[in-house]
């Protein structure tokens, strides 16, 4: 992938954002979105990569089916934007088109990983869940109490 002179000068001299900028402004350059997506990634701007890997990835299978390395790099980067519903739809679609028994292992290990990390998620989903079910009902409580030990207290007073 060859890079142009700007964003080779600032990625050497560490001016990441810089060449991020730059890049962005050379929208329809294809050769250089792999290298946003990987600029933004490593800013922990996740959800602008993922639109990047998205737009390279439908550029490339315009005309065609899309392949196993694209689904897994389209998966990889929903996963990192905690778009993990998205991911797991192509980490899976990745494992069902790939032929090669090394990168089938690969790419079984991420599905595993990722399939764990959703069922815990799910766990605390349910748990916090009756946490505020518990929240509700203590709550509802308490105003029942403070509303009768007003009443008691109004009746001992005389006053209403």
């Amino acid at each position: 992938m060859s890079r142009d002179e700007f964003t080779t000068r600032a990625l050497d001299e560490g001016r990441i954002d810089e060449a991020i900028r730059h890049l962005l402004a050379q929208t329809g350059d294809a050769q250089e979105r792999p290298l946003l997506a990987q600029l933004l990634t490593q800013r922990g701007r996740f959800d602008e990569a993922l639109a990047v890997v998205r737009r390279d990835v439908e550029a490339r299978v315009a005309g065609g089916a899309i392949s196993a390395e694209d689904l897994r790099q389209r998966g990889n980067a929903a996963w990192r934007a905690d778009r993990l519903a998205d991911a797991l739809d192509d980490l899976r679609g990745a494992l069902d088109r790939e032929g090669d028994p090394s990168q089938v292992q690969g790419v079984r290990a991420d599905v595993a990983v990722l399939e764990d990390q959703v069922r815990s998620l799910q766990g605390i989903a349910a748990r916090l869940r009756l946490v505020n079910e518990w929240t509700v009902l203590v709550g509802a409580l308490l105003l029942v109490a403070v509303g009768f030990a007003a009443g008691i207290r109004r009746r001992r007073t005389g006053s209403r």
